[in-house]
């Protein structure tokens, strides 16, 4: 079988001729591929009890694996298993990684590995990029896999365990991980734990930066200068320093507690857990920028209402 067309946001083709099989209760592929210049070596062998799957990545397109992303993979990745054991591997480094349309000055390197062992995820990455970005993620995720029949996926209600840290410019780690109508530039320096799950994350830790500047094109909001010191508690942020200027002459400031609220059967109007934000604004200067923060920050303690963002 020989063929070619698009994963992605990358064209591919076969290089060699493709080699399909089933029957008997079993299932082959052999396939070799050049994706955007790059290659791909994949092979697979499953039955009715077990699994065999392996893949070599050579410059791949980041685009063949999510269309909104630019750069390059390397590495291997292998799962095997025999009926409801699944274990595997990978070990992948990533070159220029990028969100699409966006220069090279802004990409990151770096370098992901995983294990897997039956019902438990392990991950670790790390990037960093020419400007000073040192940035580093490890964490155990739970996951439902076994081999016959052959499945692998995060079990995103349950417990995770981790930690993370960032320091340097944010906006390459932004773009790639959030991106969207949202932009947010400046000098980071966090790390704290990870727990909770995927589905209801809880971050503790110390979260700093320098320098910033904010946009969400959505909402029209626009933030410069922007300097802000928090430290994250699970389910609360205690931000101790908050100030930004719209470049127009407005300014805003202020600090305060965004506090979860998880007493016992309370429900927010969507049904879910409420909120409780308790905060101090101050603005020097009524601006247009200012007029949309309470899409953003609404403290239910604050000074008198002609102190709050209008």
């Amino acid at each position: 079988l020989n063929g070619e067309g698009r994963f992605g946001s990358a064209d591919f083709k076969t290089l060699e001729t493709a080699r399909l099989g089933f029957g008997g209760g079993q299932r082959f592929a052999e396939v070799k591929l050049e994706i955007e210049g790059g290659r791909a070596d994949i092979s697979a062998r499953m039955d009715g009890d077990a699994a065999d799957i392996d893949a070599t990545l050579a410059k791949v397109s980041l685009g063949a694996l999510n269309e909104d992303l630019a750069g390059t993979v390397d590495g291997k990745m292998a799962l095997q298993g025999r009926g409801a054991r699944l274990s595997g591997s990978m070990d992948v480094t990533l070159e220029g990684a990028r969100a699409r349309g966006a220069g090279r000055a802004v990409s990151v390197d770096g370098r992901v590995r995983a294990t897997l062992s039956d019902q438990s995820l392990f991950v670790e990455a790390v990037a960093s990029n020419a400007g000073g970005l040192r940035s580093s993620a490890t964490v155990t995720l739970p996951v439902v896999a076994s081999a016959a029949p052959l499945r692998l996926a995060i079990a995103n209600r349950q417990p995770m365990n981790g930690v993370f840290s960032a320091n340097g410019e944010i906006k390459p780690l932004w773009d790639l991980l959030v991106g969207g109508e949202r932009s947010l530039s400046g000098v980071v320096d966090m790390d704290g734990t990870i727990a909770g799950s995927l589905a209801d994350p809880r971050l503790s830790g110390t979260a700093e930066l320098a320098q910033g500047a904010f946009e969400d094109g959505q909402i029209g909001l626009k933030l410069v200068d922007l300097s802000v010191r928090a430290v994250l508690a699970a389910t609360a942020i205690d931000v101790s320093r908050f100030s930004a200027t719209d470049g127009r002459g407005g300014r805003i400031s202020g600090g305060g507690i965004l506090r979860e609220n998880r007493r016992a059967g309370h429900k927010d109007a969507g049904g879910g857990h409420g909120q409780e934000d308790v905060g101090l604004l101050d603005i020097e200067h009524s601006s247009p920028v200012p007029a949309v923060w309470s899409d953003l920050w609404n403290p239910k303690e604050t000074a008198a209402d002609d102190d709050r963002p209008r």
